[in-house]
């Protein structure tokens, strides 16, 4: 709902000349980001930062139903996140905030819901 109700566009495309060093890849960074540019559709889909709601709740849930690779995960989540703001995915004062703050929402009203549909 995010993304209709403040269709932003992102960085990527709006701050691309204030970049002071292009970030290149080992293999395929080029291929991947044009192909990315060609399937999406439309640009303005940028706020909240989806890998961060997604991912925050995804590491608290995790020790309940996988505790043997809840520290790989939550390895990977800080990790997650500062590659989106790394590579300018979305901007880190509103996109990435709004993101954890739309996760930390999303965990607390998740055992309400999650009855109410039981």
């Amino acid at each position: 709902m995010g993304y209709l109700i403040v269709p932003a566009r992102g960085p990527r495309f709006l701050l691309r000349h204030l970049q002071h060093i292009t970030l290149t890849g080992i293999v395929a960074v080029q291929g991947h980001a044009a192909t990315l540019d060609r399937l999406e559709s439309a640009h303005y889909d940028c706020f909240p930062s989806g890998h961060t709601l997604l991912t925050i709740p995804g590491v608290v849930g995790q020790p309940f139903y996988f505790k043997k690779v809840f520290w790989a995960y939550f390895g990977y989540t800080p990790l997650l996140i500062f590659a989106t703001v790394l590579l300018s995915i979305p901007t880190i004062r509103s996109n990435v905030l709004a993101g954890a703050g739309l996760g930390f929402v999303l965990i607390l009203a998740a055992p309400a819901i999650y009855k109410k549909l039981s």
